[in-house]
């Protein structure tokens, strides 16, 4: 296993143990430890002859990477001219002047009202930006990313087998791990629920991807049918079982998005995968396949642990009387205000004191939604970005879905399930802000760049050869 793939794995096991990457030091953490995996896979690039090449997808999506860091270095480090801010941004004009009479300070026109968060949030980008540049490097070999994908699965999987254990036992020594322990549902080293739920969608992600690829590399159902009821553990097998692993680790949550939000992404990712298969027998095969996912996993599964309780949840919920409406409206009468360059990032908590209702939410701390909490951070430009590079890897992964070969469509998958399941979920929590998940999200994203690019590359050798 390469020291690449073993950096990405610690960083991942790290911020897991630390309830997800919350502690202050998690910024310098990702920048370290991604900035040193980076380094160790463009030394393994050269010896493998694999490079720093790129195809004009992977540029322009490294390119938006540096453009997201080039505009909170923006936001958070230069200081604007006062008459330029007042035409553009006079509320912050306005802001910086009463903190400043209030703390006493000289004034520093920056775009960011809290710079000193917004500083961590750009050390914290920059840490994801060399997780994103090595998982791209790894992913260019299939036998490196098939380290990296089994042993994300297996942090993954072990997060969700605590989480479950969690659940069913009352022991008080369970809260040394984790001091947000609660017996009401399954949330594993990480305080929410929902944040389990969306850590383990994208572990689901992966392993689907995995499965698909395993499985497609038999080409006769004998044999798969062999391999799948063996009565050795197939890797096929095993992989089947800590498919089952996580999703029962996602019903216990109870987390409605979370379940609504992986449902959703298997149901459309199945659909393309099966529409996509050329062969008829595979596409049968497929059909089985999701079925059984649909019918074993969640609802015989669903039927013995946790679905009932998720379902009163569904039934019970009522908008009117979430929470989450009224802090929503303050946070569109910050955006409102500041969404043309935004209050920096990591400023939410700040900001959102001046228009939050109370008694709701008196110490919120993010949004319970990314978008908007990005729309008022970074601003208009910065949303841009972020919408740009996740369509960008949309677009990849479309790409790779046409491909004839089985382990570039596998890989699709894994891109396609983790995005859907990724964006809805944002619209009613804030898992990006957990930075154990924005960085297995990272992964997931710099794999897809990788196989995008040895696609082409491949594409090109035949071209040339014709």
């Amino acid at each position: 296993m390469s020291p690449s793939v073993v950096g990405l794995l610690l960083l991942m096991g790290v911020l897991l143990l630390n309830a997800g990457g919350v502690k202050p030091w998690t910024s310098g953490l990702l920048a370290a430890a991604g900035g040193a995996c980076y380094f160790l896979s463009l030394v393994e690039g050269k010896k493998d002859q694999t490079g720093i090449r790129q195809d004009l997808l992977t540029a322009l999506a490294i390119s938006l990477w540096i453009s997201w860091i080039l505009w909170l270095c923006i936001q958070t480090l230069y200081a604007w001219p006062e008459d330029w801010l007042r035409k553009v941004a006079p509320n912050t004009i306005y802001v910086q002047k009463s903190a400043s009479e209030l703390l006493a300070t000289p004034i520093r026109y920056t775009l960011s009202l809290t710079p000193g968060d917004s500083i961590q949030g750009l050390i914290a980008s920059t840490g994801l930006l060399s997780v994103y540049l090595a998982a791209y490097h790894i992913a260019k070999s299939r036998k490196k990313l098939n380290y990296l994908c089994y042993g994300l699965i297996f942090i993954i999987c072990l997060e969700a087998i605590y989480g479950i254990w969690a659940y069913f036992t009352a022991d008080d020594y369970l809260s040394a791990f984790n001091p947000y322990w609660s017996h009401a549902s399954a949330h594993g080293t990480v305080a929410n629920r929902n944040h389990f739920a969306g850590l383990l969608n994208l572990g689901t992600a992966i392993c689907l991807s995995v499965l698909l690829y395993q499985g497609q590399t038999r080409r006769h159902w004998h044999s798969l049918y062999r391999r799948l009821f063996d009565p050795e553990l197939s890797r096929i097998l095993l992989l089947r079982i800590l498919l089952v692993t996580l999703i029962l680790g996602t019903l216990l949550s109870q987390s409605r998005m979370g379940n609504l939000s992986i449902a959703a992404a298997l149901l459309l990712s199945g659909v393309i995968w099966i529409l996509q298969t050329r062969n008829i027998k595979s596409a049968f095969r497929a059909t089985l396949f999701f079925a059984s996912i649909a019918v074993l996993d969640v609802f015989l599964l669903g039927s013995q642990f946790g679905l009932e309780k998720l379902q009163d949840r569904l039934v019970e919920s009522d908008i009117q009387k979430d929470s989450r409406v009224p802090l929503n409206q303050a946070t569109w009468l910050a955006i409102e205000e500041h969404s043309k360059l935004g209050t920096g990032l990591n400023s939410y908590q700040t900001i959102i004191q001046a228009y939050r209702p109370d008694p709701i939410f008196p110490r919120a701390r993010h949004a319970h939604n990314d978008y908007l909490e990005f729309l008022l951070e970074t601003g208009i430009p910065g949303s841009m970005i972020l919408f740009m590079i996740l369509l960008v890897h949309s677009v990849m992964a479309a790409r790779m879905l046409r491909s004839q070969s089985n382990n570039q469509r596998a890989a699709a998958i894994m891109s396609v399930v983790a995005i859907i399941s990724a964006t809805i979920h944002a619209a009613s929590e804030f898992n990006f802000r957990l930075p154990a998940y924005s960085t297995l999200f990272v992964i997931i994203l710099g794999a897809t760049a990788g196989r995008h690019f040895k696609l082409r590359s491949h594409q090109k050798a035949r071209a040339l050869k014709s």
